[in-house]
């Protein structure tokens, strides 16, 4: 198939319709159409990955793996879907298994190609990685959306906790050169002495005691933080409980997929002892995220392995739930079978 005809199919994916015509043929040469029978692996769950199918025509299964044995199917995507997306920004392993419904024709995008397109800084190749950003935000607050509803539902006490409490006495934290640490975050480890000088000068450097609240769920997202030291804890609030999901230390960003989205936060998140953070201002942060320059692919680039990694956890947080649910009924139907 010709570039040409790659690159108009292209104009319908979400990941591509940001792109004008010559900027779809100028990334068209990274994919290929590729097509399944029924029943036909698109990727198993553990696999190792080596880019993103987007489905043109026909439907799919997703299973994942359950605790003790056994799959449960997540999902029934169709023309338009895109799965797989990770792979583009990571080698990490294939998190679910994919099957064809009937026949599937696809389009597969090589992490090779994509990658290649970012080391030569192509304005096209950055736009689409900004986009990734926004859809894996908005695969995390899908995510999230099923956590929350599910440890709401089943109305479990184990499922929740008490939230951190606010220290009494604000932190008399000893001096602390923020600039000479971040280099061993995990986040700026690409990162030059210039970018992380950019850097400082757009944030403020934050010091907050235990238990104060850094972003309430379904508050506007007006900045996004990096945890410098100490840590905070995320998750979801009910009835002034919370469930929760992570716990993020030193070189972990929060509230980052909600300022990218520029949509309230999913989350609440709250210092889980004395924290340091580094704030960016919304508008200032997707400037930055929105250039054609290395600083803005080393913080993209950074910015897309967390959200990956959330995406990752909180998958397999929903996993170990409804597993935990599983095993709870089937004591519940024993005890009433012995009764």
């Amino acid at each position: 198939m010709s570039n040409s005809s790659i690159a108009e199919l292209m104009s319908v994916l979400p990941l591509y319709a940001g792109l004008d015509e010559s900027e779809r043929s100028e990334m068209a040469s990274g994919l290929r159409r590729i097509s399944f029978a029924d029943g036909e692996e698109l990727m198993r769950q553990g696999g190792n990955p080596s880019g993103a199918f987007f489905i043109l025509e026909g439907s799919l299964s997703v299973y994942i793996k359950l605790p003790g044995g056994g799959e449960t199917l997540i999902a029934e995507p169709g023309p338009g879907a895109m799965l797989g997306e990770l792979a583009l920004i990571r080698s990490g392993r294939r998190g679910a298994t994919v099957r064809a419904n009937g026949d599937v024709q696809a389009l597969f995008a090589d992490r090779r190609y994509f990658q290649a397109d970012l080391a030569h800084l192509r304005p096209a190749a950055l736009k689409v990685l900004y986009e990734l950003a926004r859809i894996l935000s908005e695969r995390l607050r899908s995510v999230h959306g099923q956590i929350r509803s599910h440890v709401v539902s089943e109305e479990l006490g184990t499922y929740f906790r008490t939230p951190p409490r606010p220290a009494d006495v604000r932190p008399d934290l000893p001096a602390f050169d923020v600039p000479a640490f971040l280099p061993i975050l995990p986040c700026f480890h690409d990162f030059d002495a210039d970018d992380l000088d950019q850097l400082m000068k757009a944030a403020t450097v934050l010091t907050l005691p235990r238990g104060t609240p850094v972003r309430e769920e379904n508050a506007t997202a007006s900045a996004c933080y990096t945890v410098v030291r100490g840590a905070v804890s995320t998750g979801f609030l009910h009835d002034d409980r919370l469930h929760q999901l992570n716990v993020l230390g030193p070189g972990r960003f929060c509230a980052v997929g909600a300022v990218i989205e520029n949509r309230p936060s999913s989350t609440s998140y709250f210092c889980a002892e004395n924290t340091t953070l580094l704030s960016l201002e919304a508008d200032r942060f997707r400037e930055l995220l929105g250039g054609f320059d290395q600083l803005a692919l080393k913080l993209l680039t950074s910015v897309n392995e967390h959200q990956a990694l959330m995406v990752t956890r909180s998958g397999n947080h929903l996993t170990r739930l409804v597993g935990l649910s599983r095993l709870h009924r089937q004591f519940a139907a024993a005890a009433d079978v012995g009764a």
